[in-house]
Order: C-alpha cells, then structure tokens, then sequence
C-alpha cells in the first residue's frame, strides 16, 4: 500500500463528504481518486507557477489574465494544439479536493452517475462529454483504467470501476 494513495483516498472521501453530506459509494470515491490520480497527482505534479495549488483535477478558471486565485499554465487541445489558461488555487489539499469534487461530480451529475454504476467507460464518456477533458475518448478511457489500478493496488481495495 502507498502512503500517497491512502491519504487522497482519505482526503477524497472527505470532500465528497464535505459537498454531498453523505459518504460516497466505494466505486464513486475510486473513480474521483483515479481522476485525480491521473489529472494532476493530487495536485503534486504541476510544475512552474502550479506548485503547491492544491489544484487536484486540473480545475481551471478561464483565460489570462488570472485572478489571485489561479495561475497561468499551459494545456492542449484536443488535436494537441497549446493554448494558455488559468487553473485555480487553493489554500489547502482538503479545500481543492472539494472544488474537484463539486467540478467533476456536483456540476456532472452523468459523470456520478456512471461512478456510482462502476462503469469505468460512462465515467470517461460523459466526462469528455460534458467538457471535463479534451483528449480522444480511448487514451482517456486508457489513462483512467491505468489510474484506477494504481489506486485499487495503493490502497488495498478491489477494482470497483469495470470496463
């Protein structure tokens, strides 16, 4: 088990908590961590002016000029063109892992949906759908079912997401 999974497990579940007032489904909290995961490392790999954001799903905030509360960071398009847009800030782990689940879950209600189903495809799908990401929908699918293993293995737990 790693020390890094299970404290975004636990950070997850409390965020989830934090919006919903209700503990998430095992299936739904993995498909969160695994976004995360896969996104920005818990908010560990963004380099430059995203250090210590606290930003957990690459969460952003339109184009520059940023408030004070985002950063200006460079991303692609869909067929790999660069573009700049601010991400945003938070003051802690706990306090961006609310804004991501809010992001991902509370403004998605497709994307909880197929989560709490354990539907690893209708996660990607209706995340690439409702404007989450840009990639094409199989390296999404690909990266996430990578992700999920990392975290089931990180953690101990069973594979919840199937597909």
């Amino acid at each position: 088990m790693s020390a890094i999974e299970e404290g975004a497990h636990f950070t997850i579940g409390g965020a989830y908590l934090a919006v919903f007032g209700e503990e998430g489904t095992p299936a739904a909290l993995q498909a969160a961590q695994a976004v995360a995961r896969g996104e920005t490392y818990y908010g560990r790999s963004w380099k430059d002016a995203g250090v210590g954001s606290h930003n957990w799903g690459a969460i952003q905030a339109g184009r520059p000029p940023c408030g004070e509360d985002a950063f200006p960071y460079g991303d692609t398009h869909e067929h790999g063109e660069p573009y700049k847009a601010c991400f945003r800030s938070y003051a802690s782990d706990a306090e961006g892992a609310e804004d991501f689940i809010r992001v991902l879950y509370e403004q998605r209600p497709s994307v909880l949906a197929a989560a709490n189903a354990g539907d690893l495809i209708g996660v990607a799908t209706e995340m690439r759908r409702t404007g989450y990401y840009e990639l094409p929908l199989k390296q999404y699918i690909k990266s996430l079912r990578a992700s999920v293993k990392a975290v089931a293995r990180g953690t101990g737990q069973p594979i919840y997401l199937k597909g």
